[in-house]
């Protein structure tokens, strides 16, 4: 009971806090704005939705500017992610901050215009260089569109504007690699990669990766190419951009076949056929989301408006709470004490009885994944349809996998041992990196089979103390359950983070998860 009413006494002093310490909602749609435009180059969705927040209480409270900035934002969002309707936004934005006489607003907000007008293909647009030499590279001459890019540049640099700054270097590199000379391609490359990478701008990035590994194809540097491949799929897995994903793992296979390694670029091929094919499936699901994303935003803003219309009535209810809760705290902690020696023995002797059932379900829980990956490198053999380098390579990953296999049974079996043994937990340091590769390589070709991407993003110094059969039983078990029940095409995402000098290890995946009842039974 104790450990029931702690949590909520601290939550309940946590929302009297913050009721205690309101910020002005001119600040509040401030801050909503400024964290939209921290997502430009990563997270588009999470752009629309803070800027629909942002333009909701910008209406309600007659803030211009705010109203102003989160039109300009949910139109980048919508133009990053494919939607309609960005250019009535960005209408909307422009008359708004011309009306505030706000210079630089309206400049930005005619620079994204600009951008949206020349994905749209409108080469009448006056005064855009860019448009022209775009213009000039579609029908091969590609001789003038450099001068027109360099033209386009030097305003960029005049204005002191990096984002476009980039864009130019990349039309060059781009251009310079049609006219077949991928040295100086790679030059302009490496300079819009610096400027994308102090930008944090993770989805264009990942075109500029793509650009040079294009460029090294061009030179046959097939290692530097499937390098700057792989780098930018990551980016656009990492930034859930489907279409620049399969940009990148085309070039990942084309650089993995010319380099002579078939296992990698059949790989990269099916996960570049896998994401082409399911890339218009993707916007749709993405705008049902978008949808569903604001309805809920709305209903969290109208409860908002309530509870702040009622604030003070509920801070007076909290306190009264608060002083009940802790007389009642008081009373029960006598009680407490006089049980606790009787659930201890009670829990234990339960804990006791169920050892020897739980050991078994664990043994064949732990035991069937990693068979089922070998079966399924078996099922794989075809020796008709392999060359002698690719059954080597085959070969070479049969073996890994047996061992990986061999591996987890005995530390499977050491575990159970020591377990019906009674024998104390043998802690010692162990690298979770290491333990956390050794699963997914055990796990990951049955995920491969099904679909589901797994993503790690573990630091590979973080260490641990712990028992090491029982760690990797603990992490096994997690993959495991998380691709049984995650859909196909979905991922799932391994992570550490120190807290307070202690090592978390999170797992994510996109399954259906459990309903609240589940949860709390």
């Amino acid at each position: 009971m104790i450990r029931v009413l702690v949590p909520v006494v601290l939550q309940l002093i946590f929302v009297t806090i913050i009721y205690a310490q309101p910020a002005t909602e001119k600040e509040r749609i401030d801050a909503l704005n400024q964290r939209a435009e921290t997502f430009r180059g990563s997270r588009p969705d999470s752009m629309i939705a803070l800027a629909n927040r942002a333009l909701e209480a910008s209406k309600s409270t007659g803030y211009m500017k705010g109203e102003a900035d989160a039109l300009r934002w949910l139109a980048l969002g919508k133009m990053l992610t494919g939607e309609a309707g960005v250019n009535e936004l960005l209408n909307r934005s422009i008359d708004l901050f011309t009306t505030l006489d706000d210079q630089r607003g309206l400049a930005s907000t005619l620079n994204i215009q600009a951008t949206h007008l020349l994905q749209q293909g409108a080469f009448d647009l006056a005064g855009s260089l860019n448009n022209v030499a775009n213009l000039l590279n579609e029908l091969g001459r590609h001789s003038e569109a450099v001068a027109f890019h360099e033209r386009a540049m030097a305003l960029n640099m005049a204005i002191n504007n990096p984002r476009s700054i980039g864009n130019s270097l990349m039309n060059l590199g781009s251009t310079y690699l049609r006219m077949g000379n991928p040295e100086l391609a790679i030059d302009f490359y490496e300079r819009a990669k610096e400027i994308r990478t102090s930008m944090n701008d993770v989805r264009s990035l990942s075109l500029v990766h793509s650009g040079l590994a294009d460029a090294y194809l061009s030179l046959r540097e097939f290692d530097l190419a499937a390098r700057n491949a792989e780098r930018a799929y990551e980016l656009a897995i990492s930034a859930r951009v489907p279409l620049e994903a399969s940009i990148a793992s085309r070039f990942a296979y084309l650089a993995f076949k010319e380099a002579k390694n078939p296992v990698d670029a059949v790989r990269y091929l099916e996960i570049h056929k896998t994401l082409s094919d399911s890339l218009f499936t993707i916007d749709r699901q993405k705008a049902i989301s978008n949808l569903e994303s604001v309805a809920e935003l709305n209903r969290k803003n109208d409860e908002i408006r309530a509870l702040e219309s009622g604030k003070s009535y509920e801070r007076n209810l909290i306190t009264a709470i608060l002083i009940s809760l802790a007389i009642t705290l008081l009373l029960l902690f006598g009680i407490h004490r006089a049980r606790l020696r009787e659930r201890m023995i009670s829990t234990e002797l339960r804990r006791v009885g169920a050892m020897k059932d739980r050991m078994f379900s664990i043994l064949s829980h732990d035991l069937r994944s990693p068979l089922n990956s070998l079966n399924s490198m078996i099922e794989l053999m075809d020796m008709d349809a392999l060359n002698a380098d690719e059954w080597r390579s085959f070969k070479a990953t049969l073996m890994r996998q047996f061992d990986v296999t061999d591996e987890t049974l005995r530390d499977v079996l050491l575990w159970a041992n020591d377990q019906f043994a009674g024998e104390l937990p043998t802690i010692q340091a162990v690298n979770l990196k290491e333990a956390v590769d050794s699963n997914v390589e055990l796990i990951n070709l049955i995920a491969s089979r099904k679909g589901v991407d797994i993503l790690v993003n573990v630091d590979s110094s973080a260490s641990v103390l712990a028992d090491r059969a029982h760690l990797m039983a603990i992490i096994r078990n997690l993959l495991t359950n998380a691709v049984k029940f995650t859909p196909t095409g979905k991922s799932i995402r391994l992570r550490s983070q120190t807290i307070d000098g202690n090592q978390l290890l999170f797992s994510e995946d996109e399954g259906v998860g459990m309903s609240p009842d589940k949860v709390n039974a």
